[in-house]
Parts: C-alpha cells; structure tokens; sequence
C-alpha cells in the first residue's frame, strides 16, 4: 500500500525533484500531518540519496581530484603510477618486494658465492705464463 502510494508520488514529480534531496525533505515535511507513512518513505528516500552522494564523493579517481589536492606522478620501471606521498611509494616498494622477480632473479643471486673477477684474472694469467 505505502510502496504504490510512493510510486505515484515518484510519477507525480520530475525525475530531478525526485532526485534533489532538498525537495524530498520539504515535500516530506509539507506531506507529513496528511500521510505520516508516506513522509517517512519519502524521508528513507533522502536518506538513501545522501548515503549514496557521500560515497561517491569519496570514491572519486586519483585523477579526478580537486585542484586543492594536487599529485605529482612519476613513472617507475614497472610502468606503475607512483604518487610522491610516502605511504603509496612505501606500498609500491612493498609490491616490488612481493613480485616474482625478486623471488626468483635476487634472492638466489644472493646465495651464489662471490665472484672474485680480479683473482680469475690471476688464475689465467698463472696459467699462461
């Protein structure tokens, strides 16, 4: 009952009125001493309109942002956008760290033992000579 009562409140107004939270809440309160149901439905409707403007405002894309937030960028060698904050350029570090070519390329460089170019050269040297 309420939900067609609203439905016919929806088709009654424009779709923009319908989506201004400021005009649901007035018509809510004009509405509310002749049908306390539907102005409770109309205010759940603000709500959710609210609700759903904060979240998009706070997931807005790092290149989206405001001119009172600016981003200097650098590329590094994995084609990765880096910002200059600390915390991002410690989080990218940490995903270097975690990538496979450090798993299989550094850490087993680092168990080979040391190569000693200056004492092959010797060796050779001894041998020709």
């Amino acid at each position: 009952m309420i939900e067609q009562k609203f439905q016919q409140f929806k088709n009654s107004v424009a779709p923009e009125d319908f989506n201004s939270i400021e005009f649901l809440k007035a018509k809510a309160q004009q509405i509310e001493s002749e049908d306390p149901e539907l102005s409770k439905r109309i205010l759940v409707r603000a709500t959710n309109l609210t609700k759903q403007k904060k979240n998009t405002t706070a997931k807005t894309p790092a290149n989206e942002r405001t001119p009172q937030q600016p981003q200097t960028l650098e590329k590094t060698s994995s084609n990765v956008i880096v910002s200059a904050k600390s915390h991002d350029i410690k989080q990218v570090a940490l995903d270097w760290i975690k990538s496979p070519f450090i798993a299989f390329v550094v850490l087993p460089l680092c168990f080979l033992p040391p190569i000693s170019f200056c004492g092959r050269l010797n060796d050779m040297r001894v041998k020709q000579g």
